[in-house]
């Protein structure tokens, strides 16, 4: 699901120059549509529409050219979700915060993800979330998870606050990031090397140590290390 803080959205009352800045920043097969900030998401518009306006119709936005969205908790079960879309008749909806303001957005695409795995969207050129480099180290995006991190290095990674690297790093330094910094944890290295919003874009992560293991008494420390 995108956070906040990687929404691109179409305001109401948005002119056929602002829309197609949009549409070249950060392509997608449908936008939503909000009234003076995210926490006022109105519904939705697909790409085929604002084509169309982008090549003739001179016309702003306006709330009746959208199609309204549901708005579901972030607790949200997978059925629930569904059935939300469905009723509205759209692949789109609204993930609410604790506070009744905007969350997320969650698609059917990311639904399928949860399910089948990764599926591409049809018009969609952005990198892959994660990809391994020669010499091993690991470029991955802020929304990765910490456990498919792990997974990448064979060690068994969980944090109790937060799930994703980009709150990893936030958490450790205690303030948003800036491009070159690091942060170590449980044997890994983390190099932001790109920023998105106040949070991590992209990073570069390279295991520095051998994972921890457990010792008699439960306590864990890296291997090679020997106590008294």
């Amino acid at each position: 699901m995108p956070p906040r803080v990687q929404i691109r959205g179409i305001e109401v009352g948005d002119s056929r120059e602002a829309i197609a800045e949009v549409v070249r920043a950060a392509p997608h097969t449908r936008y939503p549509v909000y009234a003076h900030d995210l926490d006022h998401i109105v519904g939705m518009i697909h790409i085929k529409d604002l084509v169309r306006r982008m090549g003739g119709d001179s016309r702003p936005i306006r709330q009746t050219d959208v199609r309204r969205l549901p708005y579901v908790p972030g607790t949200a079960t997978l059925d629930v979700v569904l059935e939300a879309m469905r009723k509205h008749r759209v692949q789109m909806a609204v993930v609410m915060d604790e506070h009744g303001g905007t969350d997320g957005i969650i698609t059917t695409e990311d639904l399928f993800e949860e399910v089948i795995g990764d599926i591409q969207d049809e018009v969609s050129a952005q990198p892959p979330d994660r990809h391994a480099e020669p010499d091993g180290a690991l470029v991955a995006a802020g929304t990765v998870r910490i456990d498919e991190v792990g997974d990448h290095f064979d060690v068994e990674l969980e944090h109790e606050e937060v799930d994703t690297v980009s709150g990893l790093v936030l958490a450790l330094l205690d303030r948003p990031p800036e491009v070159g910094d690091r942060v170590s944890w449980n044997g890994l290295s983390v190099e932001v090397t790109e920023i998105e919003g106040h949070g991590v874009g992209r990073c570069r992560i390279r295991r520095t140590a051998a994972p921890p293991i457990a010792d008699p008494q439960g306590a864990e420390h890296p291997a090679g290390e020997h106590r008294e």
